[in-house]
């Protein structure tokens, strides 16, 4: 989930800002995540499917990983060994 997104690619339910991820339980293995909103668009044939309707809604678990990268990747989450 290290692949940089451009800033004007945002969530289109709260316009908050997405990070790359992969699903190995969604059809599209490839997908953009919201850590706001906890959905995952898919990216097919390398285009991203940036309709609500094509959004799925991640599991609690799935949820909370995304929140935390999202965090780790603005530089906002404490680093090992750091509090």
């Amino acid at each position: 989930m290290t692949q940089r997104i451009p800033d004007f690619l945002v969530c289109p339910v709260c316009k908050g800002k997405l990070i790359a991820g992969k699903s190995e339980a969604a059809a599209s293995p490839e997908e953009l995540l919201c850590p706001a909103c906890a959905l995952a668009f898919p990216i097919q044939d390398g285009i991203p499917m940036m309709l609500a309707q094509d959004a799925r809604k991640l599991s609690d678990e799935e949820a909370a990983k995304v929140k935390l990268e999202a965090e780790r990747l603005s530089g906002k989450a404490p680093r090992p060994g750091q509090f």
